[in-house]
Order: C-alpha cells, then sequence, then structure tokens
C-alpha cells in the first residue's frame, strides 16, 4: 500500500510543479484567457494524464538494469519524444484549425508538458530504492537492422494514421465539421484522393513522423532487448500517453471531438505499439546472399 500512496504523492507533485510553471511561462494573451477558464475537471483530467506518466516511469525504472544518468535520459528521452513533442509538431501541421495557438505558444507547450516527466524520472528512482538489477549484459546492435525496422515502421504508421484518423475517426460528423467545416462524408479512398490533392505533403509527414517515433523509443529496446514481455508493456505505455492526455478538458477542441480523438488515438497508438514491439524484438532483417 505504501507504493501506491507514494506514487500518489509524486504524481500530485508533478501536478504542482505543472500548474506553477504553466503559470509562469510566458503564452500568448489569447491563450491564456481561455486556460484560464479550466475547471474542476480539468484539475481532475491533469491528476489522471501526470498518474499514467508517472507508472509508466514507476514501471521503466522498475524493470530496466540501468541505472543512473543512463536509467535517466533513457526514461526522459522517449517520453519527451513522444509525448511532448511529437503531439505538438502535429498540433503545428494543422495550425489553421487551432488558429488561437501562436507558434511560441506551441513550443512552449511541449516544453511545459515536460514538466511531470522531469518530475518522475528525478523522484522515482529515489522514492524506489530497489528499483532493479544494475549489472546488465550488452548487445550488439547492427545499424542496418535498425535502418530496416525504422523504415518499415515508418511506413506502418503512416498507414495506420490513415486508417484510424480517416476511417474511425472520420465517422464522427462533429470531428469533419471541426477540421472541413462541412459534416460531408468522403469514402476512404476519396478522402486519401482528396488529401493528396489538397495537401499532398502529410503522407511524408505522417512516415517521418513514423520515423521519429520509432527513433525515440529505440532507447526502450536497447534497455529490455532480452524483455519482451517488459518492452511490449513499456511501448505501450509511452504510445498510449498521446491519448490519454486527452482526458484533460482543453480550449483546443469541442468535448465530442476530444473523446473522438481520445479513442483514435489509444486504439491507434496501442496497435502500433504492438506492432513497434513485434518489428524490434522479432522481425530479422533479410540476409543478402553472397
Amino acid at each position: 500500500m505504501k507504493y501506491v500512496w507514494k506514487v500518489l504523492f509524486i504524481t500530485l507533485i508533478s501536478c504542482i510543479c505543472f500548474m506553477v510553471v504553466s503559470a509562469l511561462v510566458p503564452y500568448s494573451p489569447e491563450f491564456k484567457e481561455l486556460s484560464s477558464e479550466a475547471g474542476v475537471l480539468s484539475a481532475v483530467g491533469l491528476f489522471i494524464n501526470n498518474l499514467w506518466l508517472t507508472l509508466t516511469i514507476y514501471y521503466i525504472t522498475k524493470h530496466s538494469p540501468w541505472s543512473g544518468k543512463k536509467l535517466f535520459w533513457g526514461t526522459v528521452f522517449p517520453l519527451f519524444m513522444v509525448y511532448s513533442f511529437m503531439t505538438q509538431i502535429e498540433t503545428w501541421f494543422f495550425g489553421s484549425a487551432f488558429a488561437i495557438l501562436s507558434k511560441l505558444d506551441i513550443i512552449l507547450i511541449a516544453l511545459t508538458n515536460t514538466t511531470p516527466i522531469l518530475v518522475g524520472a528525478l523522484l522515482i528512482p529515489k522514492t524506489f530504492k530497489h528499483a532493479g538489477p544494475k549489472e546488465h549484459k550488452k548487445h550488439s546492435f547492427d545499424r542496418r537492422d535498425i535502418a530496416f525496422k525504422t523504415g518499415i515502421l515508418g511506413l506502418s504508421f503512416m498507414l495506420i494514421y490513415f486508417i484510424f484518423g480517416y476511417y474511425v475517426a472520420w465517422q464522427s460528423p462533429e470531428l469533419r465539421v471541426f477540421y472541413e467545416g462541412s459534416t460531408l462524408k468522403l469514402g476512404f479512398i476519396a478522402k486519401l484522393v482528396a488529401n493528396f490533392k489538397e495537401q499532398p505533403i502529410i503522407y511524408p509527414f505522417q512516415f517521418v513522423r513514423g520515423v521519429i517515433f520509432t527513433l525515440s523509443v529505440l532507447p526502450l529496446w536497447f534497455m529490455f532487448k532480452t524483455e519482451n514481455k517488459k518492452l511490449l508493456i513499456s511501448l505501450c505505455l509511452i504510445y498510449a500517453s498521446i491519448g490519454i492526455v486527452l482526458v484533460i478538458p482543453n480550449v483546443l477542441f469541442p468535448n465530442q471531438v476530444r473523446w473522438v480523438h481520445f479513442i483514435e488515438l489509444i486504439s491507434s497508438m496501442l496497435t502500433y505499439a504492438t506492432l513497434s514491439w513485434y518489428v524490434l524484438s522479432k522481425l530479422q532483417l533479410p540476409k543478402v546472399k553472397q
């Protein structure tokens, strides 16, 4: 039971630190004004979100064979890239739907969202003394294998993104109105063709996102090279954080759109996490005949 209270306490500290940092950063007046309307539901959502981040860091720390700075950066880097950086890259790309946000606001949101990650990564190893074994057998990694798997997962992410984003989530009329101002629903293929005509860069953009996602979680693969189950759980926890954050009511999405995105992101990122686990731990680079 004491472990539960420790986790809850660290979560509370991360929430307080996040709110302090949020109050200090120079957001635009327009964004600050809308953000000031946050109520009790936002506070509850913030706690749930930060609890997820804390549990993610706790799980990785508890099972990792790494320690010290190596463990710190091996935990912070994947979470920062996936939870903080990659989400705001998406916000920047669809900037026309979020006219209230300046480019500086987007950068500041990414940096501010890193606060609970840093708090957890600093406090958890000190709070839970027996986090894991100190010895770790070194494994060699073939650069060609990494490049091959990164390319596969980059392409896979692009496919998953369009299936869940433009087939699953696109069934919602509220979502279509939010992004396109109309309830008109094109068929899946027709929508992909329309995207290519109107904004063709979205295809290489999502491929690059998939590549960056994969490069971001490589420390977890190095960490749990021989621990397949722990790698899978760690990937699921980190990738799902993109969707979990939407439990927090926010000024950018109407509630119906927010919950549609919540379902879309949780389901798509868990699918991608499972596929990433399979590709990283099971798939072998084809051998070249001499």
